[in-house]
């Protein structure tokens, strides 16, 4: 168990309204990998199910939950010390790092270091070096004073380089995800130190997104991560220094926030047209259409060569090629569907007292791209899911499916193989 499973699990709005907060007072977010967190809609305040409870409460919070918030449980918990005690260390020590940034940030803005033939503040010496975003930029400083406050994380043998900076990104505008060290002379040349679960953005949420790394020491900004889309809150600006694949990626992730400029007009401008066909694998159904409409370009047989999959199920190779399973032979290949599967979510619903699960996506076939949802029963063996898709394409107006009996199991491990991240959502 770790903070990430624990977050992930309780409701967290079910739970602030049962300790009597108004929920109405904040906005709640559920972020993939990280689960639940709150931001207070009148402070700077961003807390996990942890900043509701006093620190004395931290170390049982797992029982705490099991004991009076069984009933704001998401998915269901084990009684477990064991997972409670995994728990507790694995959160004291994701403290013990945001700790030592958040002092580092204090160092960077009030110790002073040799430069030169100087002693300077340390954020003079990132000005004089060119580097004065990294102060706006949550970058911190690591001196003795952190070595000292945080002796636990064993940080003096990365101190002995001094002027050593400490990079944080980010999965709220609060919590760290990574920590890393670099030498002042040398911030690209970075060292992990700490990850919790996968990297996040760099920098701080503002009104910019950056091209890269290298640009946030010169001026205020963030670089792109998914997870930033859930925090911004005003219309942002996307740098002129941004490449064409990250304004790829900012398209197909951005769902929430707001830019003011669409970044599709930036990717036709710095692209043209006929290039678009090398970056369309990331994008969705909807999106490669909107694109090829804006472009004039038919960028759909693109999009589904690029997303072309290739497996070894019991010795075999089999492929997820356009809207089809095939079976790779010596001198030919097998056409095993005349579909395929894309798998979005799984939901969690419950019905009759009783937990159900719905996977939920779209159907690829022929020239249709159709959303759907089936029971997770149907995926539980070749007979029910031979049935379950079938009734999929009547009740769809699709036809009638494909399938070639001799491997439907295969097939069922194929769409099973590229959907073990699918986020299962709680309704």
């Amino acid at each position: 168990m770790n903070i990430n499973d624990f977050n992930s699990k309780i409701n967290l709005p079910r739970l602030v309204s049962k300790l009597g907060l108004k929920v109405d007072d904040f906005d709640f977010v559920r972020i993939p990998v990280f689960g639940w967190f709150a931001r207070s809609k009148t402070s700077n305040f961003v807390g996990t199910v942890f900043d509701f409870f006093e620190g004395k409460d931290w170390p049982t919070l797992y029982t705490t939950v099991l004991d009076n918030f069984d009933d704001c449980l998401d998915f269901k918990l084990p009684r477990s010390e064991y997972a409670e005690r995994k728990l507790w260390n694995n959160y004291y020590l994701h403290a013990q790092y945001q700790g030592a940034w958040q002092l580092s940030k204090e160092e960077a803005k009030n110790h002073r270091a040799r430069h030169g033939d100087k002693v300077m503040y340390f954020k003079d010496i990132l000005t004089v070096g060119g580097m004065p975003g990294f102060l706006e930029n949550e970058v911190g400083y690591l001196t003795e004073n952190v070595v000292k406050a945080f002796p636990k994380l064993n940080l003096g043998p990365k101190q002995k380089y001094k002027k050593v900076l400490l990079i944080p990104s980010f999965v709220s505008p609060k919590h760290i995800c990574s920590l890393e060290l670099a030498k002042f002379q040398t911030p690209a040349e970075r060292e992990k130190l700490y990850m919790n679960a996968e990297m996040g953005w760099y920098g701080k949420i503002g009104s910019e997104v950056l091209g890269d790394f290298n640009e946030l020491k010169i001026r205020s900004g963030f670089t792109w991560n998914y997870k930033a889309d859930w925090w911004t809150n005003q219309p942002i600006k996307l740098s002129d220094s941004i490449d064409t694949s990250s304004l790829i990626k900012i398209w197909s992730e951005a769902k929430r926030s707001e830019f003011k400029t669409n970044p599709m007009d930036l990717l036709i401008g710095k692209e043209g047209t006929t290039n678009l066909h090398h970056y369309v694998a990331n994008l969705s159904y909807e999106q490669v259409k909107e694109l090829g409409e804006r472009s004039g370009e038919d960028l759909m047989r693109s999009w589904r060569e690029s997303r072309e999959q290739q497996f070894t199920v019991q010795g075999k190779t089999f492929v997820r090629r356009g809207t089809s399973y095939f079976l790779v032979k010596e001198r030919e290949e097998e056409q095993l569907t005349n579909f395929a599967l894309e798998i979005n979510e799984i939901r969690k619903k419950t019905e009759d007292n009783e937990e159900a699960f719905y996977w939920s996506g779209m159907i690829h076939h022929g020239n249709s791209v159709v959303p759907f949802q089936m029971s997770d029963k149907f995926f539980n063996s070749s007979h029910l899911f031979s049935k379950g898709i079938r009734k999929q394409f009547m009740t769809l107006g699709m036809g009638i499916p494909f399938i070639n009996e001799r491997y439907v199991r295969q097939v069922l491990n194929m769409i099973q193989l590229t959907s073990y991240k699918v986020p299962i959502i709680a309704e």
